[in-house]
């Protein structure tokens, strides 16, 4: 008898333990960055920017864009098979891994939002 409300309570705290995991990692997005702000403390660290696409291209696996804010612009790559409903002129929120090429920061996008 001990033994299975044991089990029941155990099963139990781990349905909640993983919901409320996935409740804080659905609240653990990061805050805007502007482009302007991006410095080298910055790289292989997650960020957020939200500006307009100015170009965007398609290639094999992949999707390369370049995207602008008040305070700069930024090339975003973005790996997926799927076809993105993005166009040139949208409006986007991007999170994902900065990094830097040849002297240039650029985004690793892992995901991508379109703003109204």
């Amino acid at each position: 008898m001990e033994n299975k409300l044991l089990l029941k309570l155990s099963f139990i705290f781990s349905i909640v333990g993983i919901l409320i995991l996935l409740i804080i990692s659905n609240f653990n997005e990061p805050k805007p960055t502007k482009i302007s702000d991006i410095k080298k403390d910055l790289v292989y660290k997650t960020i957020k920017i939200n500006g307009e696409i100015t170009s965007i291209k398609k290639q094999e696996n992949r999707y390369v864009f370049q995207i602008k804010d008040s305070a700069g612009k930024i090339p975003i790559y973005f790996y997926s098979n799927k076809n993105l409903s993005i166009n040139k002129g949208d409006n986007i929120s991007i999170t994902g891994k900065l990094s830097e090429y040849k002297d240039n920061f650029q985004l690793n996008a892992n995901k991508i939002r379109v703003l109204d």
